[in-house]
């Protein structure tokens, strides 16, 4: 009985010790906990900042354009570089007749695109190209998706034309010249059988010149925005008509129109009549005023229609242009995302007063990636400018001390 005796003695006491172990483990752990929490308070500075909301779009430009067409259909040599503003008199481009069959006439044509190709890309103020390459590939797949193969071809001629500019961007600069030269004289031995070219001149000033058509150019005239209507901007989209014997186009400097497809909830954002500032991403920034928003019948689609008297310097004269709109700028103090809490239904942080948390009340106007902007309030209880914020509201409460 002894022996049973003392082994239970023996027992209750491992039992007592492991008990005691794991209390001072779980203490341990806790001390921790509270030594990180109470150190881990990272605090930053209210101060007040401004923050723009910005939207981006996809929209579509219209403008007053004239498509210039050949009489002949023969090889093109662009005497100005695409997107040149000309004055009145200014030689545009000259398409030469062909008298001996296609074979010459397509031969020279490509000689005179490779030319001009070369030629653009010894510019030096073009979109950067990561850029372009992106938005023209977007371009190509999406009308290949949608079963516009002509649309996707020029969209991969595009592309062509980007991976080009950059080739000769890396090359010796005095090699593209001699390999510009050295085209021009295998263009001139083929079309030297021919009589003189047609010459196209600009009738006035205030053009930009195009080397591109994409059978638009008759249906988004400046007019054609008036009674415009989400299924309206369908439609054409639908009936472009893209002519063989194009040269290039005329495109007015002066007065544009941006529409810009959205949800009717979107659309609600925006004020008539209000100026907002547009930024092309292909190039180019204009003051627009939102002249019009028309909704879709079945009420779920808008059109927002901004207006501007001058098509600004730089802009890219593709049709479709991804653009960013500046909604909004507001004011505020600026507050880390991670130290809102919500308490009572109202937001709220917390802030190192004297060594001790205290809470202060706030009202979100808008979030900015990791950061947040609440409204400057003066009322008791809110928060105010120079107050130390703290990072984190995890563990905290009105009251508890800080180290």
């Amino acid at each position: 009985m002894n022996k049973s005796a003392d082994k239970r003695v023996k027992h209750h006491v491992a039992q007592f010790i492991c008990v005691l172990l794991l209390l001072s483990f779980l203490a341990f752990i806790m001390g921790i906990e509270v030594r990180r929490n109470a150190v881990a308070y990272g605090r930053e500075a209210a101060k007040v900042a401004s923050y723009t909301v910005t939207d981006s779009f996809s929209g579509y430009v219209f403008r007053d354009e004239t498509t210039l067409h050949s009489s002949n259909n023969g090889p093109i040599e662009y005497l100005v570089a695409d997107g040149t503003a000309v004055r009145a008199g200014d030689a545009l481009a000259s398409v030469y007749v062909d008298d001996t069959g296609a074979d010459k006439r397509q031969t020279a044509a490509a000689l005179y695109s490779e030319i001009a190709r070369l030629e653009q890309a010894l510019e030096r103020d073009v979109v950067a190209w990561q850029l372009t390459y992106a938005e023209t590939y977007e371009d190509m797949m999406s009308a290949i998706g949608g079963g516009d193969l002509r649309a996707g071809l020029n969209a991969a001629s595009g592309l062509a034309t980007t991976l080009e500019r950059r080739s000769a961007f890396g090359d010796n600069e005095a090699a593209v010249r001699v390999r510009i030269a050295t085209l021009r004289a295998q263009v001139q031995e083929l079309v030297r059988y021919v009589d003189e070219p047609q010459t196209f001149f600009s009738p006035e000033s205030g053009y930009y010149f195009s080397h591109h058509t994409d059978g638009y150019e008759a249906l988004f005239g400046a007019a054609a925005v008036q009674d415009l209507t989400p299924e309206g901007l369908q439609r054409l989209l639908a009936s472009k008509a893209l002519a063989d014997d194009a040269v290039g186009k005329l495109v007015s400097a002066s007065a544009f129109y941006l529409a810009v497809p959205t949800s009717v909830e979107q659309a609600q954002r925006y004020t008539l009549d209000a100026t907002y500032r547009v930024r092309m991403a292909r190039g180019g920034e204009a003051q627009m005023c939102l002249s019009r928003v028309a909704a879709s019948q079945s009420g779920d689609e808008a059109l927002l229609i901004f207006y501007a008297e001058k098509c600004p310097v730089g802009m890219d004269l593709c049709r479709r242009q991804p653009v960013e709109i500046e909604r909004l700028t507001v004011s505020g103090i600026r507050v880390p995302s991670a130290a809102l809490c919500q308490e009572n239904g109202e937001g709220a942080v917390y802030i190192a007063s004297n060594g001790i948390a205290a809470k202060r009340r706030v009202e979100v106007v808008c979030r900015e990636g990791g950061s947040c902007i609440v409204a400057v309030r003066h009322e008791e209880g809110y928060l105010r400018e120079g107050e130390m914020i703290l990072i984190t509201a995890r563990s905290v409460y009105d009251g508890k001390e800080l180290c």
